[in-house]
């Protein structure tokens, strides 16, 4: 990648960030403060549970 590319993809990341959404700005600020309380992977495990049961059957 020469560095005209490398430059665009920086100022593309910059703009994104300077232009986020509702959405995207508070899953940042629950990321940054570390708030997911872990829900998200307790249902993945649930889903991997059914998954593996379903497979060894």
């Amino acid at each position: 990648m020469n560095s005209h590319n490398k430059k665009s993809i920086t100022e593309l990341a910059r703009e994104l960030r300077k232009n986020q959404t509702p959405s995207e700005r508070k899953l940042w600020e629950e990321i940054r403060y570390r708030k997911l309380d872990g829900k998200v992977h307790d249902y993945q495990k649930e889903y991997d549970k059914q998954r593996d049961f379903i497979i060894t059957s």
